[in-house]
């Protein structure tokens, strides 16, 4: 079973490549022991080749879309200081008006007040404050995490859109 280190960790190696795991590790906030696990699940799922650490996008794409909401279920409690997420983020912000998806991750570094919402892991607040592009992979799962059908939607297609564009540096 894949554990939610290892979603983020496919995010990352989705993107640019990072040169050494002491650096997948940094930028992630894992340990070197994390990443080196989280790769021989994600082989052992099929969202990674199995002679590289290359991303099999169809299989990430589908995993995303189709499970991550049930396999790390939305937490949300009550009002808390916290990190931006889901609509409250680029690009979601400007595709959905109502309050819908409106949370946070709960975090002292947080610019806003808003409901909370468990990150898919503890490390995701760093990466994605680390990364701009991992900062919209991760709003944009939370979108799917937290919506009802039409932002669930929104959701989708933006992470598909997100997902298939080249890689490029953050």
């Amino acid at each position: 079973m894949l554990k939610p280190q290892d979603l983020l960790l496919a995010f990352y190696l989705s993107g640019p490549r990072a040169q050494t795991q002491s650096a997948m590790a940094k930028d992630l906030g894992l340990s070197q022991a994390e990443i080196s696990y989280a790769t021989k699940r994600l082989r052992l799922a099929q969202l990674v080749m199995q002679s590289s650490a290359d991303v099999i996008l169809p299989h990430l794409i589908e995993f995303s879309v189709h499970c991550a909401r049930y396999n790390y279920p939305a937490v949300i409690g009550k009002e808390v200081r916290g990190i931006p997420t889901a609509t409250l983020v680029e690009p979601l912000k400007d595709q959905v008006i109502s309050s819908e998806g409106q949370v946070a991750w709960p975090s002292g570094q947080g610019t806003i007040r808003a409901q909370s919402l468990e990150p898919i892991h503890p490390s995701a607040p760093h990466a994605a404050l680390a990364n701009p592009r991992m900062y919209r992979l991760l709003s944009l799962l939370d979108g799917i995490r937290v919506g009802k059908n039409r932002l669930r939607q929104i959701a989708t297609d933006l992470l598909v859109a997100e997902l298939r564009a080249p890689r490029t540096e953050a």
